[in-house]
């Protein structure tokens, strides 16, 4: 399997997670390459971090597995002499430096390219340079948020901050830029949460653009209910939705307009979580939603579609996808019951 979103920490945040433990676990799962988000300590916005952080991750990874495959995405900002180079790190290191993250909106870290100008700006210059790989974008519009309503002591209000529409509207200003330049790469969508935010991306898909996006197993298997189980723990970005989106975007995998899985597996202690960190651990959820599909009727080709296939196609890259059987997830969910502090799922 390929997971192409995973924050594997380290370095100044390996208290939260290092990419040992993480490698040793997806391993362990059957995942055969895992794609590291730029928003690192340091984040990965210039040729030297990139580098670094490349050659420490594959040092780290050899140790537990010498074909394991670790790449890692080069961050964006508004700033045209950064984007060429990390352009140009690109161009000289694929699949190493496995394709380009923007966020268009603010998550974990501060590398938000959150104004509409600045966004528009960002895919000028990969269009006028001539970028034809992935373009990950993480869709939130700033603009929408209503942070009078967070409140820590009601983590549920969390999902009303960052509410559907913040997606939706974040989706349609990156297809609208995308199409104004001329983009020739592809745009992915993470993360997608919202029944809308699919049909927006098929449509696009229809035109003719050159478009995909993934779906999380905390979107697809868990609703705002899960904040009266784990509280703060379900705080995520995107958030958690209401039992009617999570439903339409299971529905969305299994009706083919999901391109493929990924966990956003991006840990944090206890106690950051306590104060309001957003993310979790992405690898049990990983496991329980193949199983889900297993149950929903899916066939293996797509799983193996959902789980890399896909993957490999749009990266243009060719890493071995091995789905465990469902004998195999029920052994594997009690061996990595205890690799975290915490847990959504249960």
């Amino acid at each position: 399997m390929i997971d192409c979103h995973v924050h594997l920490r380290d370095q100044a945040q390996k208290h939260k997670e290092t990419i040992t433990h993480a490698v040793s676990i997806a391993s362990k799962i059957g995942y055969s390459a895992l794609f590291d988000m730029p928003n690192t300590d340091p984040p990965l916005l210039n040729a030297k971090n990139l580098h670094d952080r490349l050659v420490y991750g594959k040092a780290c990874t050899k140790q537990i597995h010498a074909d394991f495959f670790y790449g890692v995405y080069a961050g964006l900002t508004p700033n045209p002499e950064q984007i060429s180079d990390v352009l140009n790190f690109y161009n000289e290191h694929f699949p190493d430096c496995i394709g380009l993250k923007m966020y268009a909106g603010s998550s974990t870290g501060n590398l938000a390219v959150g104004s509409p100008e600045e966004q528009r700006n960002v895919y000028k210059a990969l269009s006028k340079q001539g970028y034809e790989g992935v373009l990950a974008v993480h869709c939130e519009d700033e603009s929408l948020f209503k942070n009078e309503l967070w409140n820590r002591a009601e983590p549920k209000t969390h999902s009303l901050v960052r509410n559907e529409q913040c997606e939706i509207e974040s989706i349609k200003t990156q297809i609208a830029f995308a199409n104004e330049v001329n983009f020739q790469g592809t745009l992915h969508i993470c993360h997608i949460s919202t029944a809308q935010g699919v049909e927006l991306v098929c449509q696009a898909r229809r035109s003719g653009m050159k478009i995909t996006c993934g779906v999380t197993p905390h979107h697809a298997l868990l609703n705002t209910s899960a904040y009266d189980s784990f509280g703060i723990l379900a705080k995520v970005n995107p958030p958690i939705r209401s039992e009617k989106e999570r439903l339409s975007i299971f529905n969305a995998i299994l009706q083919g307009n999901i391109d493929w899985l990924e966990s956003d597996h991006a840990p944090h202690t206890r106690a950051e979580k306590q104060q309001g960190a957003s993310g979790i651990p992405g690898f049990t959820g990983m496991l329980l939603l193949i199983n889900a599909l297993r149950k929903a009727g899916m066939s293996e080709q797509k799983l193996q579609d959902l789980c890399g296939g896909r993957v490999n196609a749009v990266f243009k890259t060719n890493f071995p996808v091995r789905i465990p059987s469902n004998s195999e997830i029920r052994q594997l969910l009690c061996d990595i019951h205890n690799e975290y502090e915490y847990t959504v799922y249960t």
